[in-house]
């Protein structure tokens, strides 16, 4: 049945196309653009690009499915909160002091973490390829423990994978910027 009412779809677009459509088959929902079809043409119309395999006929005709007869069940809720309610008991002072952060001034910024931890990435450019999106996450899970990582990738695929676990090591020694690295890698899938 679906197949068959997207033939009939497909053959109502391409006659709106091609502005052979009547002006009297037209609705904003599929039901509705359907039955109006069938109206104009008759239900026993099959279009010329119908494969036999799914084609219909006078004793077995189309019939659209009407979505409008599915209800939503709504059911009201017991209990609706009014207002937010706050924990009497609950003291706000015994959290601890508390730590001032530290505030910047234009041009400084300030790590509170020596060791702060940054995610790898491309720079974005307007030709961006998915290679960035995927070298993104295989990177960051990379750099997240490089010893395990490596001897994973190595154990998926040593040609492409242990050739990208050595390219970030590369990376991560300063001889090859993760851009390098990405496009090593699609050149080599090419």
């Amino acid at each position: 049945q679906e197949f068959r009412e997207l033939e009939l779809l497909d053959h109502i677009t391409s006659l709106l196309y091609n502005n052979h459509l009547p002006s009297t088959v037209f609705s904003k929902r599929r039901y509705d653009l359907l039955t109006r079809f069938q109206y104009h043409v008759g239900e026993a119309f099959i279009s010329p690009a119908v494969e036999s395999s799914i084609a219909w006929g006078p004793y077995d005709p189309v019939h659209p499915t009407n979505c409008c007869k599915f209800k939503l069940d709504v059911k009201s809720m017991p209990h609706i909160p009014v207002r937010i309610m706050c924990n009497k008991d609950k003291d706000l002072h015994l959290m601890g002091p508390q730590q001032d952060s530290p505030v910047l001034s234009y041009g400084k910024s300030i790590s509170n973490n020596k060791h702060s931890v940054h995610a790898l990435g491309c720079k974005w450019y307007n030709n961006s390829c998915p290679y960035d999106s995927i070298l993104f996450v295989l990177a960051n899970t990379w750099k997240s423990d490089p010893v395990h990582y490596a001897k994973c990738f190595k154990s998926i695929n040593i040609e492409w994978m242990g050739e990208l676990s050595k390219s970030l090591q590369l990376h991560i020694e300063g001889k090859y910027s993760l851009e390098q690295v990405r496009d090593f890698m699609r050149q080599k899938l090419h």
